[in-house]
């Protein structure tokens, strides 16, 4: 028996005290893996709970400048166009001044504005409960705006070629420094019999973009050009509040976006 015993412990006992021992240091390894991983997973809980609130501060900041940015500028547009009329006449009336020659009398100027809805851009949170859930892009309509423009109508008197005399002028008026777009609303018409001949001419503060459809409003720019000459995809120049804009070109009535583009591309190839 006592032979047996020795034998079986031999064959068999000796890899069960093995197999133990093997048991005891891999479920050590596991122990020590575990305690080292469960320290890390808190270490990077810590840190990202850390990251999570300094996002939020940031994100918090972020939305009360972006809200009060946009709000300034909304009334600081909204004031510009609100001065925009009398700013216009003066202008008007200081470039008739310096172009008016012998035989061109003013029969009449007359200012013009329209109040129609400011409809304007701006960002917004997607969530306003959650912080740091990105932004979007959306639009409102607010107040009114003053969209203006000078009707001149004029006579040349005693000149011995009417249309020539008035075609010189109105060619001045159009050559301004000021940004004031001109357009021929009637053309010189020769007086009869002697009389006086008449023409009319409208004075905007800019260009005046008329929107298609759904896609906007008018907007009035100065100092028109385009963003690429080979290539254009928006207009680009100045608000009433000195402000730079840029006008996608697909949003302005077909007609119109394709003469202003044709006349500007003409006029930067000089």
């Amino acid at each position: 028996a006592a032979i047996k015993r020795a034998r079986d412990f031999a064959t068999k006992g000796i890899f069960s005290v093995a197999a133990a021992a093997v048991m005891v240091g891999v479920l050590f390894l596991l122990y020590t893996g575990r305690s080292a991983a469960s320290a890390d997973f808190i270490k990077a809980t810590s840190r990202v709970t850390k990251e999570q609130k300094a996002a939020e501060k940031r994100d918090s900041a972020l939305r009360k400048a972006l809200s009060f940015q946009q709000g300034q500028e909304v009334k600081h547009r909204v004031l510009g166009e609100l001065n925009q009329p009398g700013v216009l006449l003066t202008q008007v009336l200081a470039e008739i001044e310096s172009n008016v020659s012998p035989y061109i009398y003013v029969d009449e100027i007359k200012l013009n504005v329209t109040k129609p809805t400011h409809t304007f851009e701006y960002w917004k949170p997607k969530t306003s409960k959650k912080l740091g859930s990105g932004y979007t892009k959306t639009s409102r309509s607010r107040y009114h705006l003053r969209i203006c423009s000078v009707r001149l109508k004029g006579r040349v008197s005693h000149g011995q070629n009417a249309s020539q005399i008035a075609g010189a002028f109105i060619n001045k008026c159009q050559a301004n420094k000021r940004g004031l777009g001109v357009v021929t609303v009637k053309p010189t018409r020769e007086g009869r019999n002697g009389n006086a001949g008449t023409f009319e001419i409208d004075f905007f503060p800019g260009e005046a973009l008329e929107a298609r459809e759904d896609k906007g409003s008018t907007v009035v720019l100065r100092d028109i050009g385009l963003d690429d000459l080979e290539d254009p995809t928006s207009f680009t120049g100045y608000r009433a509040d000195g402000v730079q804009e840029s006008v996608l070109i697909e949003t302005i009535k077909k007609r119109q976006a394709d003469k202003l583009v044709e006349r500007l591309k003409a006029e930067k190839g000089k």
